[in-house]
């Protein structure tokens, strides 16, 4: 994988199909006058198969019916976690999603360790139409765009660049005040197309509100790469076990989306 690229990772999930399904049969083991095991990962498995076994209709109808006719409690009590690498466009949009939890790294406490910025695939072989010169007459840096040079290239000096009068401000302002303000104010330096390292944390009603709104052919081509990906790796767990809530909401996956 590219440096420059975004990426994805399940950290691990809690519930599915099973545990939805519990949710809404909501019986207590003790009206079922069952003994649990003491290993705590088997008891939702050996609760669901003594229910199952008394219910006419397959528990996998009653995950229909539940989103079918808007219930969506139950599934609120599956949880999907993951690692993201997102350029600070898809971070914004990550964090309109309300229902669910974020923890992102903090450049304002800590410095980037190292230069992480994103660059735009489709952007490959654009080629500049008009040269572009800028320049200061009492001084400054000069900068020469050439026509033909390609847009991508460009992109990534220019965030280099960036990270670079980041670095160095870093070292002189904090002569002048906290080293704190410092890291804080020289982000200013750095591009929209700067990646950030967060955590990303749904229960899986919030999971379906994501993959509307961002999965979507409307969204932004990098948050529509993240929610699909996300999507990739929940119908990648060994075992499946969201298999029955994914088809109750429609959730598919895009090939042509997936993060590589």
């Amino acid at each position: 994988m590219s440096n420059h690229s975004n990426s994805v990772e399940l950290l691990g999930y809690y519930g599915g199909d099973k545990r939805v399904c519990l949710s809404a049969w909501q019986s207590t083991t003790e009206e079922l006058g069952i003994q649990l095991p003491e290993t705590i990962q088997d008891r939702v498995d050996v609760i669901f198969s003594y229910i199952a076994a008394s219910k006419k209709k397959s528990p996998f109808e009653l995950i229909d019916f539940l989103a079918e006719h808007n219930h969506g409690t139950p599934f609120e009590k599956a949880h999907l976690d993951f690692q993201i690498k997102g350029d600070l466009a898809s971070h914004i949009h990550s964090l309109k999603h309300r229902l669910s939890g974020i923890n992102s790294e903090s450049p304002r406490y800590k410095e980037f360790t190292t230069d992480k910025f994103y660059l735009p695939q489709d952007w490959k072989g654009i080629k500049v139409s008009t040269g572009l010169e800028y320049y200061e007459e009492d001084g400054g840096f000069d900068a020469v765009v050439v026509t033909g040079s390609e847009w991508l290239d460009i992109l990534a000096a220019y965030s280099k660049f960036g990270f670079d009068l980041y670095h160095q401000a870093i070292d002189d302002i904090e002569k002048q005040i906290s080293r704190k303000r410092a890291k804080e104010s020289a982000r200013y330096f750095l591009g929209y197309n700067t990646q950030l390292n967060y955590d990303w944390q749904m229960n899986f009603r919030s999971f379906v509100n994501i993959q509307r709104l961002r999965n979507d052919d409307h969204a932004q081509r990098e948050i529509h790469f993240i929610a699909n990906t996300m999507l990739h790796q929940v119908t990648q767990i060994p075992g499946n076990p969201f298999e029955y809530c994914l088809k109750a909401f429609n959730l598919e996956v895009d090939p042509n989306y997936i993060l590589e």
